[in-house]
């Protein structure tokens, strides 16, 4: 520890207002973070999640099909009432981690150290997807940080160097919560880890990107710098007895031509969402899948839209894709079916 002065900011904004107008900011990540929650919105304790008969009911009402079909169905990778079950649990997953990942990453940019263990976190639901964050943390708990100083205020220890600060905010966040948690899912689901934790591994990537496209160079560096570290460095920091899972998940192309984006990050494996009955075969913008110049055009059309705004042309071809990669995918799987007697294959 150092001496509080070092890591202290140079606002008197509180860290929880700032880190919700921070947030807010970026993006799709707005909303994403509670500041306060109100007494009459229901919060779902994150060790709710941990719970087999709880994840699984949550599951099906998120899919639309009966409860009782899900135990075999999930495990087995068998569609429910025509319905690719793997694709909902993948996107389950997907939206948990990144409510936790867009506060811990935000903070930890800010250089405010936040403790996302289990026991610290709940979630507002949204269409049964815990997608808000509330985090039950006081203001002597939050670390800061002498070697990045906190963006705003917080009155809690400070530490002296950065890998400090990321040792404190990975340990809890990667090495407590999100092990625990993908670790759980795939025992109960058969979904391969290695997709779970691309997943995972997605987060750095998009809110470094969100901070390159929303803030000015100097504030974005630390985004980048920590998206580096964690999808890049053998081990995570605080995180011991196991390699970085989030590494060689993603990958990057540049893009050469003076615009916005200068690169484009590609998931390793595709998470499944184009099978999702409402994306109508959407492909996302850093699927395997889609080719490096629709990726670029489709973040380009995306840059400033809001939320159900009409679909343009960028989005067109990447759900023509996505459907014609779901036709393919749908008979292979059939025939796979018929000469194996089995149901779907795995996925990795």
């Amino acid at each position: 520890m150092v001496d509080d002065d070092k890591g202290s900011a140079t606002t008197t904004i509180g860290w929880r207002q700032g880190l919700t107008e921070r947030i807010d900011s970026l993006g799709a990540a707005k909303g994403r973070f509670v500041q306060e929650s109100a007494p009459d919105v229901e919060t779902v304790p994150a060790e709710r999640f941990f719970d087999a008969d709880f994840f699984a009911e949550c599951i099906a009402q998120h899919a639309g099909v009966d409860r009782s079909q899900l135990d075999f169905d999930v495990s087995s990778g068998r569609p429910a009432d025509g319905v690719d079950m793997r694709a909902y649990v993948s996107r389950y997953v997907r939206h948990y981690a990144g409510s936790l990942s867009i506060a811990a990453l935000v903070g930890m940019a800010e250089g405010i150290g936040l403790d996302l263990s289990v026991s610290r976190c709940s979630f507002v639901l949204w269409k049964t997807i815990p997608f808000r964050l509330v985090l039950d943390q006081r203001d002597d708990e939050v670390v800061r940080c002498s070697e990045r100083p906190a963006s705003w205020s917080a009155a809690g220890p400070v530490l002296e160097t950065l890998d400090e600060l990321r040792a404190h905010v990975c340990s809890r966040l990667y090495g407590e919560h999100l092990d625990s948690f993908v670790n759980t899912v795939a025992e109960r689901t058969n979904l391969a880890p290695g997709l779970l934790w691309t997943n995972v591994a997605e987060w750095p990537t998009t809110m470094s990107a969100a901070a390159c496209e929303y803030l000015d160079d100097d504030v974005a560096q630390g985004y980048v710098d920590d998206q580096r570290m964690l999808l890049e460095d053998e081990v995570l920091p605080g995180v011991t007895g196991q390699p970085n899972p989030l590494r060689d998940r993603m990958d990057w192309t540049h893009v050469d031509d003076g615009a916005f984006p200068d690169e484009v990050a590609t998931r390793r494996l595709c998470c499944l969402s184009y099978l999702l009955e409402d994306r109508f075969g959407r492909l996302c913008a850093n699927c395997p899948h889609l080719p490096v110049e629709e990726k670029v055009a489709l973040i380009r059309e995306r840059h400033g839209a809001l939320p159900g705004s009409t679909a343009g042309d960028a989005t067109k071809a990447a759900i023509e894709r996505g459907l014609q990669r779901r036709s393919a995918q749908q008979v292979l799987q059939a025939r796979e079916r018929q000469a194996a007697g089995r149901t779907s294959p795995s996925v990795e």
